[in-house]
């Protein structure tokens, strides 16, 4: 994920409204970069499995967090606040944290 977060803050990343998710596609790279970008400008890493350190750092901004985005809680996943703590260990995916604890 560091990787991924260096890349933004060198690079930029596009708004979503300019650069639409499409899935599997075999169009390749698309970016305009003449565009506007947002840059990462910080980021520090949080322990794992540790939600004190992630309530106390989502309130400095969004957390991006690896998961195991095929375990059933989020398959199944249809809003409100998670609290199944069976959420898997194999991370798959990444994800923005943008609050904790409450709707």
């Amino acid at each position: 994920m560091d990787g991924g977060l260096r890349y933004a803050q060198d690079h930029g990343i596009m708004l979503e409204e300019d650069y639409p998710y499409k899935g599997l596609t075999r169009e390749g790279c698309k970016a305009n970069w003449a565009k506007d970008t947002v840059r990462v400008v910080d980021f520090v890493d949080v322990p794992a499995m540790n939600p004190e350190q992630l309530a106390r750092a989502i309130q400095h901004g969004p957390i991006a967090v690896a998961l195991q985005g095929t375990s059933n809680v989020f398959m199944h996943y249809s809003g409100g606040v998670i609290t199944d703590e069976s959420c898997g260990h194999d991370v798959n995916h990444a994800a923005l944290v943008v609050g904790y604890g409450a709707e």
